[in-house]
């Protein structure tokens, strides 16, 4: 990218285990976001046998089975302090599981989420699923069927936390 934008400032982030023990200068800024995939509403009117939080319970629990979680995101803050940072500051935005919500922006960003669980879900299971629980791509496949179908019901109000 910085080659075919010269222009622009491009910043490129290695998710592989081998990372630089250098950090931020005094006077710096650090920003982490992740999406933490555990099914929230605020309503009741997503019960607990429902699609979506099924998946989530499912694929967080595969991930910790599997040796890396994706709960960790709960840590960061904790983790940042523990490394000397300061005046660190943890902000939660609600990312909707579809496109539930009344207000425009909220409406179009639960949409563009659940077009991620509905055509990303398999990528993101299948390792999970296979190493967790020795699932094949077929049982993947056919436990994410749920899922898919709660997810387009607008009844539930799910959302997961940025």
């Amino acid at each position: 990218m910085a080659d075919a934008y010269t222009s622009a400032e491009v910043l490129g982030v290695d998710l592989a285990p081998i990372q630089p023990q250098w950090s931020t200068t005094p006077g710096g800024y650090t920003e982490l976001q992740c999406l933490l995939p555990e099914a929230h509403c605020d309503d009741d009117s997503t019960p607990a046998d429902q699609g979506v939080r099924e998946f989530s319970d499912k694929i967080c629990d595969a991930s910790e089975i599997a040796g890396w979680s994706l709960r960790e995101p709960k840590n960061y803050k904790k983790y940042m302090e523990n490394a000397g940072f300061e005046d660190v500051t943890e902000v939660r935005y609600k990312v909707p599981t579809s496109s539930w919500p009344k207000d425009k922006r909220t409406k179009m960003l639960g949409a563009l989420e659940m077009q991620s669980l509905l055509q990303g879900a398999s990528a993101f299971s299948l390792r999970a699923f296979s190493r967790a629980y020795g699932w094949t791509q077929t049982q993947t496949e056919m436990f994410l069927v749920k899922m898919r179908n709660d997810v387009r019901d607008l009844r539930y109000h799910t959302y997961y936390e940025l």
